[in-house]
């Protein structure tokens, strides 16, 4: 069924039909429609192709942002924002922190030098009584103290000895094998190790000590040398380092161990563990190396 009004326009009516409803577009539209009739109809077949993924892509990126901004939708159970599975927009692109720049934003704590060291150990033994010593020490900022008592020089054919006596604090690793805690000993004294036996205990006052023979590099220079090394971190304490001979009297096992006997503690502080290791080990002393004490002359020795 359909309904004409209205007056007429070019000889023809304005009809509106019941079943679509659909209503004659008015001159200014009709133009609009033929001049857009025209242009499509004058395009190639590249540009009307081109023409329709552009107005494609527009709405897909509408649609696309318009998603990005809508909220999860709720939980199952609570109502709730239900959490994304994913990153967000911003989240995806962010830079995430490494390592490193994690450990410049805070002070690590690093080993310092002590400047005039108060001479906490010392060493009794004949075989060093002449030989020019030092003595250093440098502290953690975490807690740990390395005392360091140097006899003679690597670089000269003399009797050369090198003590290390850690007070681990909070850095302390776990001990690792004697070989690798050699290597890493070798290097801060500006050595390396060209070889090394398998290491054996040897009786000192301390009880059972690691000791292996060991060849030691530096400069052209080379050397064989008897190092040690004992863990006592139950005590406070790790000893580690090497005693090297002459040509014409070289180092061995016994030698060293008289030597580590002859280590003894002059400035014990509030360390009742220590104390009580250094008092048993004068109790199991056994062999005396001889009268005269040599190391820490450098530093300040305490009392």
């Amino acid at each position: 069924m359909a309904m004409a009004f209205g007056r007429p326009d070019n000889g023809r009516r304005l009809q509106v039909s019941t079943a679509d409803r659909s209503v004659p577009m008015r001159p200014r539209e009709r133009g609009l429609v033929t001049r857009l009739a025209r242009r499509i109809r004058a395009m190639s077949v590249l540009q009307l192709i081109g023409w329709c993924v552009l107005v494609a892509a527009t709405g897909a990126l509408a649609v696309t942002l318009a998603l990005g901004e809508r909220p999860p939708p709720p939980g199952p159970d609570t109502g709730a924002p239900a959490a994304r599975s994913g990153p967000g927009p911003a989240e995806a692109f962010a830079v995430k922190p490494t390592p490193a720049i994690e450990a410049l934003a805070e002070a690590r704590p690093i080993w310092v030098e002590v400047a005039r060291p108060i001479a906490v150990f010392g060493v009794t033994a004949p075989d060093l009584g002449a030989t020019a010593h030092r003595y250093e020490a440098r502290r953690h900022g975490a807690g740990g103290r390395d005392d360091v008592l140097l006899f003679g020089d690597f670089s000269v054919d003399a009797p050369h000895v090198r003590l290390s006596a850690y007070r681990p604090g909070g850095e302390a690793p776990p001990p690792g094998t004697f070989f690798v805690d050699l290597v890493r000993n070798a290097a801060e004294a500006g050595l390396a190790v060209g070889r090394a036996t398998v290491p054996a205990a040897v009786d000192t006052k301390f009880g059972p000590v690691e000791m292996a023979e060991a060849v030691f590099l530096s400069g052209g220079v080379s050397r064989a040398c008897v190092a040690l090394r004992l863990d006592r971190s139950e005590a406070g304490l790790r000893l580690s380092g090497w005693a090297c001979g002459t040509g014409a009297r070289p180092i061995d096992h016994r030698r060293l161990a008289c030597i580590l006997n002859g280590l003894e503690l002059l400035a014990p502080g509030e360390e009742p563990g220590l104390r009580a290791l250094f008092a048993a080990a004068a109790r199991r002393r056994g062999q005396v190396c001889g009268a005269g004490s040599a190391g820490g002359t450098e530093g300040r020795r305490a009392g």
